[in-house]
């Protein structure tokens, strides 16, 4: 009986953590300044870049409070990549079976997708919503 009482909360409890991380998304387009999440994106994208070409990764300290204040736990992390073409910032919510978060470039930049992230919604030029399931925002 305990097997089937987990089997039945997973599922549950993915769902729910998918429509927390869409009304995160919903509540960034009403109070973000998105043009301040873009300079706030390449300033920390130019100075965290890495002489290698690799991601830099951001403090804690240095990411704003609308960004920590979003959703009830900080981002797990932000990466960023400052390369010839794109310069970016990745900002990076969840753990375990399913994370969430926004990819702020240029107004040039095309976010990426791959297949734990197959979605992209735009917010603005450069400015993307992702998250690791086909479920969830339509």
């Amino acid at each position: 009986m305990v097997v089937l009482g987990l089997a039945g909360f997973f599922p549950a409890s993915i769902f729910l953590t998918i429509h927390q991380a869409d009304a995160g998304y919903r509540k960034a387009k009403k109070t973000i300044t998105l043009e301040e999440l873009r300079t706030w994106a390449q300033m920390v994208a130019m100075k965290h870049a890495r002489s290698n070409g690799g991601n830099g990764e951001v403090p804690v300290s240095e990411i704003p409070s609308y960004l920590t204040h979003l959703y009830t736990s900080p981002p797990e992390y932000v990466s960023t990549d400052s390369g010839d073409t794109n310069c970016y910032a990745m900002i990076v919510w969840g753990g375990g079976f399913f994370h969430w978060g926004f990819q702020v470039g240029t107004t040039n930049f095309m976010g990426w997708t791959n297949h734990e992230s197959p979605r992209l919604y735009p917010l603005a030029p450069g400015i993307y919503y992702q998250h690791e399931s086909g479920w969830g925002l339509k």
